[in-house]
């Protein structure tokens, strides 16, 4: 889905660049990632994410690469770029599909929260939390 109330923002899309052999070393050191295996390293150095994943390699989760390097988010992708690579991410929040100035500007364009709430999660159901318990 593209959030197109999101598009301009300055959360919504950033970079950070770093050397590509601190990038390798970060990933074998605290990973044991095999960064001499031409495969595992092209791939360490060419990471795609068109859908928001949860690990990056096996069971390097990418909430912990995130932390670890202080990115906006933890969905980004890697190029390299002469002796350097580029984290391309987009958001700056918890992770958890909502835009936070797309949530902003939907409420400043006149939107519900329910019609926020719909946009950013698909085949949701809101309900009133007393006639929620009166069932039970």
């Amino acid at each position: 889905m593209t959030d197109t109330f999101s598009l301009g923002t300055p959360e919504a899309v950033w970079e950070k660049t770093m050397p590509a052999a601190e990038w390798l070393n970060y990933l074998s050191t605290k990973y044991n990632y095999p960064v001499k295996d031409s495969a595992r390293r092209a791939a360490a150095l060419n990471f795609k994410q068109e859908h928001r994943l949860v690990y990056f390699s096996d069971s390097i989760r990418l909430t912990a690469i995130r932390a670890d390097l202080g990115l906006r988010s933890a969905f980004f992708s890697i190029k390299p770029e002469g002796n350097n690579v580029v984290f391309s991410g987009k958001g700056y929040g918890h992770g958890v599909g909502m835009s936070q100035q797309g949530a902003i500007r939907m409420a400043r364009l006149g939107y519900s929260f329910k019609d926020i709430i719909k946009f950013y999660y698909k085949d949701v159901d809101i309900v009133n939390y007393e006639q929620l318990m009166m069932k039970n």
